[in-house]
């Protein structure tokens, strides 16, 4: 009989192990709230990267562009803002990298309308590289440092002014040459359609590129400093000392182009000192101080300047108002002078003024002005008094005050006979050049002073400002120096002019003039 064998040792059955569907489903219950969570991580991670994907930065920073050279210089961009807002004033610390300009009403430019800008040479072998220095480039502010107290001290400019101011300098850029220069008797050639009228001699390049610059560095534009007119001025700094002599002559501006040279050389190193001090480019210094050099080596010994050069021992009033200015610019700049030259000029303006009238002759003691031969018909020496506000201006800037030299009230009440007036065809009282020296003189002076010139002076400019075609800006030669400086010298003049609220601060200690600056502090 057989008998069955049921074996039940320890072999392992592994069908009797398994889970029921009961207990997987108790403990997957068990795991479900770190599932949960995790599942919850995931989805929040998720949508956090989605939006993000999706933001987009308002004004997402440009990439920095190269910086300009003398073998690169790339083309100034316009940058749309409001047309009550100023250019950007932003000053350039190492490299200047491509020039950024803002659009004004009146600087409404193009890249197209502005061009490419070519290789430049540089200033001593170096970079063409404007390093930036100081307070808002080089010495301030647009208006600061040694220069006015801004617009809100204006001392009663206003919109009118500012307006004529930027009507003129954007004449005087749109007639500037590719080379830098302002060409006297053939700027009209860059005019479109009917050509600007009132060419000057082209002897007087070098002074007329030097008066421009003026009037545009009197703004604020100066070749460290991003403006719509920085190009302009670097291209017409860079030409001046490209045109700078060497040898016997080294530091003469444009060489001994006409009688008047020492003029042109005067006003071309003024602006190049004042460019070198409102930049404080270093590759400016050396120029600057060449230029200042010659005018040192062209003075009298003990007195002053005339046009000679090596000096002959004659001297006058007018050549000698530039001067002293080129050595205050200097001066301010840190530039090497001799302040003995101030004694010498102080000398000759009281050689040259009769104390009973209060008049400086030009090379004799209370003469008149002096005219271009044939034009004192036209335009009297009596209706001026340019000479009496050279001196003026210049006893200022020595430190004269009318506490310490009653001349200077002399000066002034003669020059309030004799008031700025542009009636219509009547061009018998024009003189730009005596308007030029007059407004900074009564502006430093103050009071009843400055307030009665200012009174005459903006509406005999403002009203005959052209407005016309490719005139616009611009203002008629119609002065007895106009057929000699042309167009670009009475454009830039009057536009100086216009600059007197905010171009220098006073420098006399004393309060303010109604209507004028804040005494500096």
């Amino acid at each position: 009989m057989s008998q069955e064998f049921h074996y039940e040792g320890p072999m392992h059955r592994p069908w009797e192990d398994e889970p029921s569907f009961q207990e997987v489903l108790a403990d997957q219950l068990k795991k479900a709230p770190w599932l949960l969570i995790s599942l919850a991580g995931h989805i929040l991670v998720g949508a956090f990267f989605v939006l993000l994907s999706r933001l987009e930065p308002d004004e997402p920073p440009p990439p920095p562009p190269p910086p300009i050279s003398a073998a690169t210089q790339t083309e100034d961009q316009v940058e749309e803002t409001p047309p009550e807002e100023q250019p950007q004033e932003e000053q350039v610390t190492e490299e200047v990298t491509e020039v950024t300009e803002v659009q004004t009403d009146n600087e409404m430019e193009t890249a197209e309308e502005q061009g490419e800008e070519g290789e430049s040479e540089s200033y001593e072998g170096g970079d063409f590289n404007f390093e930036g220095a100081g307070m808002g480039g080089g010495r301030g502010g647009k208006r600061g440092g040694r220069f006015g107290g801004g617009k809100k001290a204006s001392g009663g400019g206003g919109a009118g002014t500012e307006n004529s101011v930027e009507d003129g300098l954007r004449w005087l850029k749109n007639h500037q040459d590719e080379d830098g220069k302002w060409d006297s008797d053939e700027f009209d050639r860059h005019c479109e359609g009917a050509p600007c009228t009132g060419a000057g001699s082209s002897s007087h390049n070098v002074g007329l590129t030097g008066l421009a610059l003026l009037a545009f560095l009197g703004d604020g534009h100066h070749p460290n400093r991003k403006t719509p007119y920085q190009r302009v001025v670097r291209n017409g700094v860079n030409w001046l000392v490209e045109n700078m002599g060497e040898g016997e002559d080294d530091g003469l501006i444009g060489g001994r182009s006409g009688h008047a040279f020492m003029y042109d050389h005067a006003i071309a190193a003024l602006a190049l000192c004042e460019a070198y001090l409102l930049s404080q480019q270093e590759n400016l210094r050396g120029p600057a101080q060449r230029a200042v050099n010659f005018v040192l080596r062209a003075r009298n010994p003990y007195k002053a300047w005339r046009y000679e050069a090596p000096p002959n021992g004659e001297n006058d009033s007018s050549v000698t108002g530039w001067m002293v200015f080129v050595l205050k610019t200097a001066q301010d700049a840190g530039l090497d002078i001799d302040k003995a030259a101030y004694e010498g000029a102080t000398s000759l303006f009281d050689e040259l003024t009769d104390s009973a009238t209060g008049r400086c002759g030009y090379i004799n003691r209370g003469e008149p002005p002096a005219r271009p031969t044939g034009k004192a018909e036209k335009w009297p020496a009596a209706n001026s008094e340019s000479l009496t506000a050279v001196a003026l201006l210049c006893r200022i800037f020595m430190g004269e005050t009318q506490k310490t030299n009653p001349l200077l009230d002399a000066h002034a009440e003669l020059m309030l006979s004799k008031l700025p007036a542009w009636k219509g065809d009547d061009v018998t009282t024009v003189d730009m050049y005596y308007w030029y020296y007059g407004a900074f003189a009564m502006f430093q002076m103050g009071g009843k002073y400055w307030q009665k010139w200012n009174d005459a002076m903006k509406p005999a400019l403002v009203a005959t400002q052209r407005k016309d075609g490719h005139f616009k800006g611009s203002w008629d030669p119609v002065d007895p120096w106009g057929e000699d400086g042309g167009r670009i010298y009475s454009t830039a003049i009057c536009v100086l002019c216009l600059e007197v609220y905010y171009r220098y601060g006073q420098v006399m200690d004393k309060g303010a003039a109604p209507g004028g600056p804040q005494k500096p502090k």
